[in-house]
């Protein structure tokens, strides 16, 4: 996620993932849900 400028998340921390949107733009919501799914997908993991 740091090479996609996420940042703050802590490894290993929970295997369900949730994020706080307040404060952010419609537009970084999407790079942000964007990111997961394609970390989810590049590690074949199921996507909810």
């Amino acid at each position: 996620l740091k090479r996609r400028g996420i940042t703050g998340i802590i490894p290993g921390s929970t295997r369900v993932w949730k994020y706080n949107t307040f404060g952010l733009t419609a537009k970084q919501i999407r790079h942000v849900g964007e990111a997961f799914v394609e970390v989810a997908r590049e590690n074949g993991l199921n996507i909810i």
